[in-house]
C-alpha cells in the first residue's frame, strides 16, 4: 500500500457541463477524491469531448503538460540546434 500523501500528484479533471454519463454524485466524489486537481470545464462535449471537443481537450492538455517542461517528466524532447 502507498501513502499518496507524501507524493505531489499534478491532476487536471477535464468536466463538462452537458449531460454525460456519470451522476452527479459520482462528479462530487471525484471531485473529493482529487481534492488539489485543476479543474478545466467545457461548455459541452457528453461522454466524449476528446471527440466533440477535441481543440479545447488539447489545448487544456496542453496546459497541464506545460508544468513539466525543462524536467525529466517532459512530454516531448528539446531538439539541439
Amino acid at each position: 500500500m502507498y501513502n499518496l500523501k507524501r507524493y505531489v500528484i499534478y491532476i487536471t479533471i477535464i468536466d463538462v457541463f452537458d449531460e454525460y454519463a456519470l451522476s452527479n454524485a459520482v462528479r462530487e466524489e471525484i471531485y473529493k477524491c482529487y481534492p488539489n486537481a485543476k479543474l478545466a470545464h467545457l461548455k459541452s462535449g457528453g461522454n466524449f469531448p476528446y471527440l466533440s471537443r477535441s481543440a479545447e481537450v488539447n489545448l487544456h492538455l496542453q496546459i497541464h503538460l506545460r508544468q513539466f517542461e525543462d524536467t525529466e517528466y517532459a512530454a516531448s524532447e528539446k531538439t539541439k540546434t
